[in-house]
């Protein structure tokens, strides 16, 4: 059972950025991972790749991902040869992590086309064979696609981790699953089913299914399901670890003020978009319950951080690990 960081870089200086990093190094985390965007709102944003190259070499030992880099945004040929390059950087200690893109109105303001859902799985899933061809080939490497045509390409040099750095693809519906199967290291889960405003808090039983259905995807392609990893991430309503529903109460209250959030909507965003919430048991045995659904990789969204406060970070490392290390 591993647990990463999941962290986004908005609104925020790199300094507190690093602090961040660094801070989940020390407690123990086995990762943390950077989301992928160009603009949230009119906060400032950090470009991903450039900032995951910069941690790279602040840090020595904590693995580094994206959570996750879209797909569409850069040549797929390009990418393998940055991650590449990161991966050098850092010893050996990249997580790639690719998802199709969900923002349309980000695509747009960067002239990006946004086609179809169908399309944009397709463009992922050629992009995946595309960075693994360019990682392991031993000589110039060519593809051809329904989107994306390489020539005599060269990816020197080749990652550090062999065969190559674990690849995750981001999603839950059939034909990402099926993409998992066939071609990634592992998957990356959100809880909930829908996007945006539709979003919908699924059960334990329901992420269970979904687990099940990626057992039958690797059945198809012939591959034994231990070898895809399955990464569930925590929710966007963030973690908080309280002993008591007065302690939950005052933390709410102390990052309503922080973030400059109504407390209402803030504990709504916890009860519709968070598995991870409550007393350190009540959060561990919520992880003990998904690992006996299939999962054995865990990505945390932790409150306060943005603002330099790291209480729920360390909180999670004292009082929720050490139920199940």
């Amino acid at each position: 059972m591993k647990f990463g960081v999941n962290l986004l870089p908005y609104g925020v200086s790199y300094k507190r950025l690093l602090e961040a990093v660094q801070r989940a190094e020390d407690l123990g985390f086995d990762s943390v991972w950077l989301a992928d965007h160009m603009q949230r709102s009119s906060l400032d944003v950090f470009e991903c790749w450039t900032a995951v190259a910069a941690l790279a070499t602040e840090t020595k030992k904590i693995r580094i991902g994206t959570s996750v880099t879209c797909a569409s945004f850069r040549n797929p040929a390009l990418l393998a040869k940055m991650a590449a390059t990161v991966d050098q950087i850092s010893g050996g200690r990249l997580e790639l992590g690719l998802g199709a893109g969900y923002d349309e109105s980000e695509f747009s303001s960067y002239g990006i086309p946004f086609p179809s859902l169908k399309a944009r799985t397709g463009i992922l899933e050629e992009s995946v064979e595309i960075v693994r061809t360019l990682w392991t080939s031993k000589s110039a490497a060519s593809f051809q696609g329904a989107v994306f045509r390489v020539s005599n390409a060269l990816c020197e040099p080749k990652p550090v981790q062999k065969p190559y750095p674990p690849i995750w693809v981001a999603g839950r519906s059939s034909t990402v699953l099926a993409v998992a199967a066939r071609l990634a290291d592992g998957v990356n889960m959100v809880p909930y089913s829908g996007v945006m405003e539709k979003r919908k808090l699924s059960t334990m039983n329901e992420l269970a299914g979904k687990m099940k259905e990626l057992d039958a995807k690797c059945a198809t392609y012939e591959r034994r399901p231990n070898t895809v990893q399955r990464l569930l991430y925590g929710g966007d309503g963030g973690i908080l670890v309280a002993d008591g529903e007065e302690e939950l109460e005052k933390k709410i209250a102390v990052y309503a003020r922080l973030t400059g959030i109504d407390p209402g909507e803030l504990k709504n965003r916890l009860t519709n978009l968070s598995l991870l919430y409550g007393r350190s048991d009540q959060i561990a045995a919520r992880i003990e319950d998904a690992a006996a659904a299939g999962f054995d990789y865990f990505l945390l969204q932790f409150h306060g951080w943005q603002q330099g406060v790291f209480d729920e970070m360390e909180a999670f490392a004292s009082r929720v690990l050490p139920q199940l290390r």
